[in-house]
């Protein structure tokens, strides 16, 4: 006779959660929230574009005695991913979205997470996702990257510049360093990541205790989780 189940079997192991989408719901929670920061990021630097470098707006704090220096300003506006362009396009692989086309148009059948590229700067940024057990973060990392590898190559030999990402949010609500990395490359302030970072944990906790909860039912009806107000998104940190 089986025992009962462990919690590491509840949140992560359960043929019956993954067939009901349980654990699809608690990835969809995150990658929503993680959505509405970048949605406001990509907008902020199309807006962005057409700006001179000296009239975008900028938050610097300057300790008393010290002075702004221009050419390092200018230079920490470029100095992240998203820098202005205004053709920056971001599809994210969420039901209430329209299908992503990148890796189908290059004959992929892979769904990343979160695509954004700019054809004019010729440059892709591909995310993907994931909601391991927190004892399975770093696996699930080298997983998802040889899982995307060929399709990388494949862009990068088209002349893209590709840049990939894994971030993963466990079970219990840790939030991976990778996350971090990506969300500050993007090129949000380091308030705003940690804003969005705590968001995803309250959210991964939320989506595992309802699953904990509802680990005898033979049925799924799934919550809505409030998405938190992102505010407003500086530009860089």
């Amino acid at each position: 006779m089986k025992g009962p189940a462990t919690i590491a079997h509840v949140l992560n192991g359960c043929a019956l959660s993954l067939m009901q989408g349980r654990y699809t719901w608690r990835h969809n929670a995150c990658l929503r929230i993680l959505f509405s920061y970048l949605s406001k990021r990509v907008t902020l630097s199309m807006s962005l574009a057409n700006m001179k470098p000296m009239d975008k707006p900028y938050i610097m704090f300057v300790r008393a005695g010290e002075k702004i220096k221009v050419k390092q300003q200018r230079r920490e506006l470029q100095d992240h991913l998203l820098c202005p362009a205004d053709d920056w396009l971001m599809e994210a692989d969420l039901p209430e979205l329209p299908v992503m086309s990148i890796a189908a148009s290059a004959g992929f059948s892979l769904r990343p997470d979160v695509v954004i590229s700019s054809a004019r700067l010729h440059r892709v940024i591909i995310y993907e996702h994931t909601c391991p057990s927190e004892d399975r973060i770093m696996t699930a990392s080298a997983l998802k990257r040889k899982k995307y590898d060929p399709l990388c190559l494949h862009l990068a030999q088209q002349g893209w510049d590709v840049h990939m990402f894994t971030g993963e949010v466990g079970a219990l609500g840790f939030v991976s360093v990778n996350v971090r990395k990506f969300l500050l490359q993007i090129g949000l302030s380091k308030h705003d990541t940690k804003l969005c970072i705590h968001a995803l944990e309250d959210a991964a906790r939320f989506c595992s205790h309802f699953i904990w909860l509802a680990r005898d039912q033979n049925f799924f009806i799934e919550m809505p989780i409030p998405i938190p107000a992102t505010g407003c998104i500086q530009t860089v940190q």
